[in-house]
């Protein structure tokens, strides 16, 4: 674990002066998409472009670059992007929707991409972390401005700002939460190894940023990335018995039970997750999420083997988010109705 913290290295081997570069120039690039994750989609989905482009270039340069394009995680990925572009054959999906879908899906490529570079510099993988964790930073950072009223607005409309009611940046609820909850697991992760007395309080300050924003926003998906995340860190560092889980899972559980008592917003959504789910509320964020499995059962159902094609999701959903919508609009009418005349 040392190694996530350790300082930028030359590339572990290289195969003359001109290979060297631009593998080197592929890493960079590789380095820069992941640090650019948290937010900005742009940036991110820029340097993956430029990181492929280069890496085929370093690839004819040369050739055992290419070595771990036969490993399993490898081939998996390839097999997944070759599925994905199989299915375009027969797929449902205007093409708008398959356009999307299909681009969305070659960030399958970045996997390859990513063991075959590491395989000749191994610490890239913990570069490619702490470059992970200040992009979380940078997103924390953010989230705490927009809730002081201290986060400058694009005029292009770059990035979207919420407000101290409703605090996000750069991304919706469940990626912040999903990010965040992330960068404060590893980080605690990384403090309980034995590193330097700085290194271990710069991961112990990052672990201390990154929950905050997730209590104060409206997104729920956080609280469950923080639960699982520490779970996790206990079975990697602790000495995993069946008492020692059930005490581990009661302590976490009293520890949310204690937010749940003193964080107003916290207590609030998670009364509003309780009613959501046992009154159904269809027009509700986890409404919605449990008609996207009703509707996708359904359709795996229907056709198990093939499928509906490539990015038919939203063709399959379109009925059902119709009747939801006109379920919400003669909600509305109802209700303006009662105000107007309430003798009804």
């Amino acid at each position: 674990m040392q190694a996530w913290f350790a300082p930028f290295s030359a590339p572990a081997t290289t195969d003359g002066p001109p290979a060297g570069r631009i593998e080197g120039l592929a890493r960079a690039l590789l380095l820069l998409a992941v640090f650019t994750v948290p937010f900005s989609t742009a940036l991110m989905n820029l340097f993956i472009g430029l990181s492929l482009i280069v890496f085929i270039l370093a690839i004819v340069a040369t050739p055992a670059l290419a070595s771990p394009l036969r490993s399993p995680p490898a081939l998996l990925a390839l097999a997944l992007l070759g599925m994905i572009l199989l299915g375009c054959t027969w797929t449902i999906a205007p093409q708008d929707d398959l356009f999307n879908a299909v681009r969305k899906y070659t960030k399958l490529l970045v996997l390859p991409i990513a063991l075959c570079l590491c395989w000749r510099a191994p610490r890239l993988s913990t570069r490619a972390l702490r470059w992970s964790l200040a992009g979380c930073a940078v997103l924390a950072t953010s989230v705490y401005l927009t809730a002081l009223h201290a986060m400058p607005t694009s005029s292009l409309g770059w990035w979207r700002v919420g407000d101290a009611s409703d605090p996000f940046v750069f991304r919706n609820h469940i990626t912040i939460g999903i990010l965040l909850s992330f960068a404060a697991c590893a980080s605690f992760l990384a403090a309980t190894y034995p590193i330097e007395r700085r290194l271990r309080l710069a991961a112990i300050a990052r672990a201390s940023i990154s929950p905050l924003p997730i209590l104060i926003g409206n997104g729920r998906t956080g609280y469950v990335g923080l639960f699982v995340g520490m779970f996790a860190v206990y079975l990697l560092r602790g000495r995993v018995t069946l008492l020692g889980s059930a005490l581990v899972t009661a302590a976490m559980s009293s520890l949310f039970v204690g937010v749940y008592l003193l964080s107003p917003n916290f207590q609030t959504r998670t009364n509003e997750l309780v009613r959501e789910v046992t009154q159904r509320v269809e027009a509700s964020p986890n409404g919605v999420r449990m008609s996207y499995m009703r509707v996708g059962a359904l359709a795996v159902a229907e056709r198990p083997l093939f499928g509906h094609g490539t990015g038919s999701f939203a063709t399959l959903y379109q009925p059902e988010a119709l009747r939801i919508w006109h379920g919400i609009r003669m909600s509305a009418v109802c209700a303006t109705s009662r105000t107007a005349n309430p003798c009804c």
